[in-house]
């Protein structure tokens, strides 16, 4: 029996403690662990930092693989911190499972805390519960009887909850790698910045495949109007001239020579 399956078995019989403690601490050191070189530096091993270079050989482009080669271990930790939130995931739906021992699948897909930017059918999650809590059942983890009952012939056992086998997977090695250079920063297009737009000579030359004005960069930074705030600001002028005009009028009263 894998870790996934101890975390979500742990989480059934109300050992929630346990279990986020194998999630936080056991399932990122199953993924890969740590050996000291001969340079006296810290290195990967395990399953995952293996998988990683090969998937980075299995890059067709030269400079693609070279970007790897430098963010080896950065992508590594992307991955184990992408398993530990899916592994998590799981776990949420057991303990959504316990907290409401009585609620039809329907109301788990509606009550569950799914992602803000997910865009996804009311059917579709129904039938993410389902296959989730039918392949909990088939892999032995101790639902409770009423999150059974509810979930009556719905649900495929489809999730096989093996942490090495997701973490390893190719295709989620190509998205995670994806999302990871996305997050990173690498492969946007960079502009450089001129003070002017009718650059000439040899610096302008230079910066033919690409520029933009200082002047452009400023007009970017200006957000829509916010009429709100123009409102706020118009009342709080009001006060501020009504009050400032007391005090000059009292100014010139005590000393009016100094006007």
């Amino acid at each position: 029996m894998g870790i996934w399956i101890d975390i979500l078995t742990l989480g059934a019989t109300g050992q929630l403690s346990s279990a986020r403690q194998k999630l936080a601490l056991d399932l990122p050191l199953a993924l890969r662990s740590f050996v000291a070189s001969s340079r006296g530096s810290r290195e990967y091993v395990g399953e995952l930092p293996r998988a990683v270079t090969r998937f980075r050989y299995s890059l067709s482009d030269a400079s693609e693989r070279a970007l790897l080669e430098a963010l080896e271990r950065e992508f590594v930790d992307a991955v184990v911190d992408d398993v530990v939130h899916g592994v998590e995931k799981s776990l949420l739906l057991v303990e959504l499972c316990l907290a409401q021992p009585h609620a039809s699948l329907d109301e788990l897909g509606h009550n569950f805390p799914w992602e803000s930017g997910l865009k996804r059918s009311v059917e579709w999650k129904r039938k993410h519960i389902a296959d989730q809590s039918r392949s909990m059942i088939a892999a032995g983890v101790p639902l409770p009887e009423t999150a059974v009952t509810a979930l009556g012939d719905a649900g495929e056992p489809c999730f096989a909850f093996n942490e090495i086998a997701f973490a390893v997977a190719p295709k989620r090695l190509e998205w995670s790698w994806s999302d990871f250079k996305k997050q990173q920063g690498y492969g946007q297009v960079f502009l450089c910045i001129v003070e002017t737009g009718d650059e000439a000579g040899v610096s302008g030359e230079g910066t033919d495949y690409g520029t933009m004005t200082v002047a452009a960069v400023m007009l970017q930074q200006i957000s829509g109007q916010d009429r709100e705030l123009e409102i706020d600001l118009h009342m709080l002028g009001t006060i501020l001239s009504q009050e400032l005009t007391a005090v000059m009028e009292e100014l010139h009263r005590g000393k009016p020579d100094d006007g």
